[in-house]
């Protein structure tokens, strides 16, 4: 499926009317949202809810809370981001508008490599960016950072976004622990910002041995905000 679609299961048995959009917004829509929490009621209906045999839902399960992470987030995917809306679609919020996309793109630009010395293709690449495609790439977010972004995101089923924080955190605890090097040479500039998050991104690295930041544009100003977030805990030996 894709990801402007509203169906990941099977349509027919689709009830538009059992999404939050159908609702009012106010009080219905809110009860509506803290009832799919809840799971007293589901997205797109009961009967949406359950056309996944059990080994389908088993499988589903099974990739959302064990697996996702190395979709997107391993060193050796190549993740391609269709961010701009076809045609047609009846989809109001956009990619960088939206919840599950947000988490997919934070976590394949996590840890991978910026620059390929060899490969003549980009690790993350936002094809619906033109020309400028090769810019877009983000600096690495830590959980926290990603918390913040998330609050401000849409999802279709508003009970995802907890789902959504504790599979980030998950995934950054277990990848940023056991990675040995981090390799951002060519990446845009940081801001103050950016020099921030990856200073904490650095400090769940307890492995880490070198972090290239040859040809970022670092600068007095992002050298200190980025130090300035160190704990010290003897890992790093090169940056």
């Amino acid at each position: 499926w894709d990801w402007a679609s509203l169906f990941q299961k099977d349509p027919a048995q689709f009830d538009l009317s059992e999404t939050p959009e159908a609702k009012p917004e106010g009080t219905q829509r809110d009860a509506f949202l803290a009832d799919l929490k809840a799971e007293r009621k589901f997205y797109g209906g009961d009967r949406y809810e359950k056309s996944r045999s059990g080994d389908e839902k088993a499988a589903f399960c099974s990739a959302l809370h064990e697996t996702m992470d190395l979709w997107y987030a391993h060193q050796g995917t190549t993740v391609y981001m269709l961010t701009q809306l076809p045609e047609g679609t009846h989809r109001q919020n956009g990619y960088d508008a939206s919840g599950w996309t947000t988490y997919e793109r934070r976590s394949a630009e996590q840890i991978k490599k910026v620059y390929l010395y060899d490969a003549k293709w980009k690790l993350v690449l936002d094809l619906g960016a033109g020309m400028n495609a090769e810019k877009t790439r983000n600096w690495p977010l830590d959980p926290d950072g990603f918390n913040k972004l998330i609050e401000h995101k849409q999802f279709t089923n508003g009970a995802d976004r907890d789902s959504v924080k504790k599979l980030f955190c998950k995934m950054s605890i277990a990848q940023l622990g056991g990675i040995k090097m981090l390799d951002f040479t060519g990446i845009s500039p940081p801001t103050v910002g950016d020099a921030q998050q990856l200073g904490r991104c650095l400090n769940l690295c307890q492995h880490l041995k070198l972090c290239d930041l040859s040809n970022v544009g670092l600068t007095d100003v992002t050298c200190k905000a980025l130090f300035s977030t160190f704990k010290f805990n003897g890992v790093l030996t090169t940056l």
